[in-house]
């Protein structure tokens, strides 16, 4: 059978375990673990555990009397118990990880205000203190990620930061401050931001690239003007229109060589509007390649009080919305986030369980998600080397599984967390939805392949 190898299995992969199995004597099925998709040139195969991709090309015979695909878990005996096999993986692979990675902070998510100039109905931050970053913490912000950076290997001492809120730029002075001391201690940097969008003007861009070394914006639109505005419900009466203020910003951004990604919030209340959005976004920004847009559902385990709970049909009928939408913006090319191939299995969710990364909140209180911003720390930057190694512990800790993780096709890249309120629920409509962002990124990769770059 031709076979053309897009992307090459994880070495770690086939360093552990027993990569080429003998099966020929076996009676074998296609691996659920195998994501498919057309192409004009054949048939895409996506493995989720071994991040192989191979191009099927047209014409071929039955893919289950292929040698290489069996050897390689495209194909699997009915004897192998791929969910336990995957389990095996992962857990060896956890193994070798502690024993070599000594889990030294390298990203900080750095919370420089818990207020905002919003009031978003589905912010999960409502009802919680809004309170600033002061000076002084921001000092021993920058102190600790100082004393973090000498334990960095030599060959990798970058620091990632990123600011966040409440509205960082509410707090634009402490961003200023603590870079400006990584600045003149030499520790080498680079920033992204999760903003509304509003404050930026061009003297703040113009700090952002020459003082943050910020690289990427991410900001959200709800909607086209009425909507945006309505739901956004800026605190400034009177102000001039917050869209069209957001949307120049935007370019402002673009023109000074930041990446912006446009998150587009999407439920009943707005999915059609969205679609607008999308075209005026694609006539104003389309074709630039620091631009594009991603969709998130708004449901009730990742906003706050103010969002309803899905019934069964509401949720199928959103997530058909969102099918659409992501059709769309693939369509016009600004489709962003999601677009890469995974290259090997997961090994964890997010920071929280990562190891290497830390949130600060304006307190100062040290923790590992910005979800919790009032409680569950870890420590402080008072007396950052003193740990509390349970709660750590409790941030890495998986949900049970369920039946839908049996023959999950995305199960080798699916880590559901206890702690992670988006995790409370799986559903087929979720697992679909991720199967096509898989589905895309394979397109992706095998585009890039086949015009060599």
């Amino acid at each position: 059978m031709r076979l053309e190898i897009i992307q090459h299995p994880d070495s770690t992969f086939q360093e552990l375990m027993d990569f080429k199995r003998d099966v020929r004597d076996e009676s074998c099925h296609p691996s659920s673990f195998v994501i498919s998709k057309e192409v004009p040139e054949g048939q895409l195969l996506f493995q989720t555990l071994t991040c192989e991709m191979v191009l099927a090309c047209k014409g071929q015979e039955d893919m289950s009397k292929d040698e290489y695909l069996r050897e390689h878990l495209f194909v699997v005996p009915e004897s192998l118990d791929e969910k336990k096999f995957a389990d095996q993986y992962r857990t060896l692979r956890k193994m070798i990880d502690t024993v070599d990675d000594e889990n030294i902070t390298s990203s900080y998510t750095i919370m420089t205000t818990t207020d905002c100039n919003a009031r978003c109905f589905y912010c999960y931050e409502k009802g919680r203190s809004r309170i600033p970053m002061s000076e002084k913490t921001a000092m021993k912000v920058a102190s600790l990620i100082k004393r973090n950076n000498t334990k960095l290997p030599k060959d990798n001492k970058e620091v990632n930061l990123r600011w966040f809120g409440g509205e960082p730029l509410y707090n634009g002075k402490v961003i200023d401050l603590i870079c400006s001391e990584l600045e003149k201690s030499g520790v080498p940097f680079k920033s992204s931001m999760t903003s509304n969008g509003y404050l930026f003007d061009d003297d703040t861009v113009k700090r952002a690239v020459n003082l943050w070394k910020l690289q990427k914006v991410q900001i959200t639109l709800d909607g086209t003007e009425d909507i945006y505005n309505r739901s956004k419900a800026f605190i400034y009466d009177g102000a001039a229109s917050p869209y069209r203020r957001i949307v120049r910003n935007i370019g402002l951004l673009l023109d000074a060589g930041i990446k912006v990604s446009v998150r587009l919030n999407l439920g009943l209340h707005n999915a059609d509007d969205l679609f607008a959005l999308v075209r005026s976004l694609s006539d104003l920004y389309g074709g630039r390649k620091d631009f594009g847009c991603y969709a998130h559902v708004l449901f009730e385990e990742s906003a706050g009080s103010g969002n309803v709970r899905q019934t069964d049909e509401s949720r199928r009928q959103v997530y058909e919305k969102l099918e659409q939408l992501e059709s769309l913006m693939a369509d016009l090319g600004i489709k962003g986030k999601d677009a890469s191939l995974p290259k090997e299995a997961r090994q964890n969710w997010c920071m929280a369980d990562s190891g290497k990364s830390l949130m600060i909140a304006p307190t100062g209180d040290i923790g590992l998600c910005e979800h919790y911003s009032e409680d569950h720390f870890i420590s402080h930057v008072n007396s950052a080397d003193v740990v509390d190694e349970e709660m750590v512990a409790k941030f890495r800790e998986r949900r049970e599984e369920i039946e839908l993780c049996n023959n999950c096709p995305i199960y080798p890249q699916c880590i559901r967390l206890k702690m992670c309120g988006e995790s409370t629920n799986c559903t087929p409509e979720k697992v679909e939805n991720q199967v096509n962002q898989i589905k895309f990124a394979m397109v992706r990769t095998y585009e890039k392949y086949r015009s060599g770059k």
